[in-house]
């Protein structure tokens, strides 16, 4: 490869990390391959689980190497991977989002990139009940970041007159779903018994809900940047103007 391509890929790369692309190559491109991803290969490691129940099992224990010898890695690679993939996400909303408060918004983009690493954390760092702490801190940074960010950039996705209400109504159903659903079918239990179990139906299941949480504030980060109008000319102007006031301020 010459010079001038290897510069040219060294550009195009960093472009995509730093979420310099266009609307369609995110909905089109990057979301699909990690969507394909994160799903492939945990779908694997389930498989691979003789047994596995979701609503009775913990979601840790498919990336367990002493629980699951025979697939625990393909759990690893997936949640690795896709932690990569989530890096450029942020990025890409934090150029994309106008809003009133640009601290606001460099701190919910921040914790989102938290939640990068906390995902290839999980999946370098093999679960093994020896550092189960490690994972413990790993899947903090994962969840934490993700939900604490979105909470705290969902007030600006409402007030961006460009989002239609149909994908922001979409978007809050996701984010919040999970964490209404889990708090009133799990603390009852949790300030009775003083921990939580699985008890009753499955669909008050401990694990059950540990999943919705997963499943559905990873639905409402993609949706963060799927939403999100494409970038143009006046919009580049619009925010690199708000951005200026806020600093003469």
């Amino acid at each position: 490869m010459s010079q001038k391509g290897s510069n040219a890929s060294k550009k195009r790369f960093k472009d995509i990390m730093t979420g310099n692309f266009s609307k369609k190559f995110l909905t089109r491109v990057w979301i699909p391959i990690m969507l394909a991803i994160f799903i492939g290969f945990l779908a694997i490691a389930w498989l691979l689980f003789p047994g596995y129940d979701w609503t009775e099992m913990a979601i840790s224990l498919l990336g367990n190497p002493q629980e699951h010898p025979n697939g625990w890695y393909f759990w690893a690679i997936g949640m690795a991977v896709t932690g990569f993939l989530m890096f450029p996400i942020p990025f890409y909303v934090y150029k994309t989002l106008q809003v009133d408060n640009e601290n606001v918004k460099k701190i919910g983009c921040f914790l989102l990139l938290l939640s990068s690493f906390g995902m290839m954390g999980m999946g370098a760092i093999p679960n093994f009940d020896q550092i189960n702490w490690l994972h413990e801190i790993n899947a903090g940074f994962a969840m934490g970041g993700l939900y604490l960010g979105l909470f705290i950039l969902e007030f600006s996705i409402i007030k961006d007159k460009r989002i239609k209400k149909i994908w922001v109504v979409l978007f809050l159903g996701c984010l919040w779903f999970g964490p209404v659903g889990f708090c009133i079918t799990q603390f009852p239990g949790y300030f009775a018994t003083g921990e939580f179990k699985d008890i009753g139906p499955w669909f008050l299941h401990f694990s059950t809900w540990e999943w919705a949480l997963m499943v559905c504030v990873f639905v409402a980060f993609l949706l963060s940047a799927f939403i999100m109008p494409e970038k143009n000319v006046e919009d580049e102007l619009e925010i690199k103007n708000n951005m200026k006031k806020v600093n003469n301020k």
